[in-house]
């Protein structure tokens, strides 16, 4: 299980970023190396862009800590609300929705880095990007890979 954890996390945290990478990089024309300090400015705000390679590492990992966070939670999820086993699509949604709302309104505004979100919710590229990210690169790799372990029960 624990494996199979980690697994889903450093699976869906590649997928993550290197969408991240390829839409932002071939859109705004943004490196690499500055999302992962967007990431790390959730712990060192500002200064993440001063650190160069060191600050764009730390977030590499704490992206890959967030989302194995994510990963434990959907599959705390899976184990105890029976219905989420049979209706799994319809759960990688809700979950996917939810990890959005979460990460979006409450996590990020209340890290280092404090940028507020707009509400109501705008629908535009960038939100539509997110959701795919959440629901198809995040989730979906969890349910494919922690599905073993609920069918056990």
């Amino acid at each position: 299980m624990i494996r199979r954890l980690g697994l889903a996390a450093l699976i869906a945290s590649v997928l993550d970023m290197g969408a991240n990478f390829l839409l932002w990089g071939l859109w705004k024309g943004i490196s690499p190396v500055r999302i992962c300090q967007v990431v790390a400015s959730g712990l060192y705000g500002k200064a993440a862009f001063d650190g160069g390679y060191v600050t764009a590492l730390a977030g590499l990992a704490l992206e890959y800590v967030i989302v194995l966070g994510m990963a434990a939670g959907y599959h705390v999820m899976i184990l105890l609300v029976p219905w989420t086993r049979r209706h799994w699509g319809v759960a990688v949604v809700a979950y996917g929705l939810f990890l959005y709302i979460v990460m979006n309104y409450a996590v990020v505004p209340l890290s280092a880095a404090g940028r507020p979100y707009p509400w109501p919710i705008v629908w535009d590229v960038k939100l539509a990007f997110n959701l795919f990210c959440h629901i198809v690169l995040v989730v979906l790799p969890f349910a494919l890979i922690l599905r073993r372990d609920a069918s056990k029960r």
